[in-house]
């Protein structure tokens, strides 16, 4: 017999309008495709079910940095720190309630996931302090500052995705050259 498939991007949109408590395990079970029972037999409670949508949309965001940063390889210093704010416009844009999720202020209702969940979001600022440490060491600056720079360029780029400024992809494009001129300008005159 074949399990039924958990759609956990679907679940993740259900889980975005709110967090863990605004939504019903009826809903969630729905917007799953399949039956509470079902639902359950593979997440033991809404907050095992939200932490692995968490992960999904984790995973598919950090696909989307790295495919970002992939493309910027060889590229001028400018363009290298434009890849993660380009990555995260165009996650937003393929993925607004993934990154309502992420970033948005529904959490679990209980302490242990609230961890992991937090353990989920900072593999997201390592992943771009990684990326700036790198492009620091290589430019001959500072390299300590990247996780402070990775915090201050997830929350713009948030902040903007979150907006929805950029809607096409030059849009976005030029928006993440622009931020990342900008962030490329500042280390220059600050470091």
């Amino acid at each position: 017999m074949r399990r039924a498939k958990i759609d956990l991007y679907a679940v993740a949109a259900a889980f975005a309008e709110g967090g863990p408590g605004a939504v019903s395990a009826d809903d969630l079970a729905a917007a799953a495709g399949v039956a509470k029972p079902t639902l359950y037999a593979r997440h033991r409670s809404k907050d095992e079910l939200y932490l692995a949508c968490l992960e999904a949309e984790c995973e598919r965001l950090l696909e989307r940095l790295w495919s970002a940063y992939g493309a910027s390889t060889g590229r001028p210093l400018e363009e290298r720190l434009a890849s993660p704010v380009r990555g995260m416009l165009e996650y937003a844009h393929d993925a607004p309630a993934g990154l309502r999720l992420l970033f948005g202020s529904g959490r679990p209702t209980s302490v242990a996931p609230r961890g992991r969940a937090a353990a989920v979001l900072e593999r997201i600022h390592d992943h771009v302090a990684e990326q700036l440490r790198r492009e620091l060491t290589e430019a001959g600056r500072d390299p300590a500052v990247s996780s402070l720079l990775a915090h201050a360029l997830l929350g713009l780029a948030v902040g903007v995705a979150g907006d929805g400024v950029a809607r096409s992809v030059d849009e976005r494009a030029a928006l993440a050259q622009r931020m990342g001129r900008m962030l490329a300008h500042g280390l220059r005159a600050a470091l």
